[in-house]
């Protein structure tokens, strides 16, 4: 039940719902973490699990802006958990009204 640290984050890094080394949103965590463990599992691919979420994300932005996602909006966990990831969503929607995205 306790965090791995995150490949993407700075070394040291521990994730901010890890309290005592265990996941505090452990039944809600994320993907991410639900995979952890299980990459010696051949019939499990973090690479065909992330084009998946890839799709299902470009759909998602689509449907809620009705222009289709052009370049990557990807935020650290530590922005999606504080909720820091709003404020950079937002300032994305607003340099792609610019014509910048």
């Amino acid at each position: 039940d306790s965090c791995e640290i995150f490949p993407l984050e700075p070394p040291g890094y521990v994730c901010p719902l890890s309290i005592q080394q265990k996941c505090a949103a452990f039944p809600y965590r994320p993907v991410i973490c639900r995979g952890d463990g299980i990459t010696g599992n051949k019939a499990f691919s973090f690479e065909r699990l992330h084009h998946r979420l890839h799709d299902v994300s470009e759909r998602l932005f689509l449907d809620l802006n009705g222009a289709p996602l052009q370049g990557d909006l990807l935020f650290p966990v530590t922005q999606v958990v504080s909720g820091k990831f709003v404020q950079a969503y937002f300032d994305f929607l607003a340099r792609a009204d610019n014509g910048s995205r």
